[in-house]
Formats: C-alpha cells, sequence, structure tokens
C-alpha cells in the first residue's frame, strides 16, 4: 500500500481499485507498518504523477 499526498482524493482518505497494482490511502493512521519514501512517484489517470509519502501495509474489511 502507499500513502500519497494529494489533496483532491475523497474525504474518506481510501483509494481501492480492483486492477490497480497499488492502492493508495491519504491517512498514515491506516498503516500498521509504514516506511517514509523519497523521490518516489506514482502515475494516476491520464499519466499524471503524484508524490508517494511512504508506503506500508494496511488491514481493513470492507461492507458491500
Amino acid at each position: 500500500m502507499l500513502m500519497v499526498t494529494y489533496n483532491s482524493f475523497p474525504s474518506t482518505g481510501i483509494l481501492l481499485d480492483c486492477s490497480a497494482t497499488a492502492h493508495m490511502f491519504t491517512n498514515k493512521q491506516h498503516f500498521s507498518t509504514y516506511v517514509n519514501s523519497i523521490d518516489e512517484f506514482v502515475t494516476v489517470g491520464g499519466y499524471n504523477c503524484i508524490p508517494v509519502a511512504g508506503q506500508g501495509s494496511v488491514h481493513f474489511s470492507t461492507v458491500l
């Protein structure tokens, strides 16, 4: 999982995409493990690059 620093995500701070190679969270408190990233970016729709603040593990459940 990645933590991104971008301010136009939904208020939940969670972006899930079943076909994505990485999922993104905007709140560090979601992570059970976390390591800061330096000079790392992720490419999103339209080939836009956004900075990665860090990466680690997140555990959560969903309701369908």
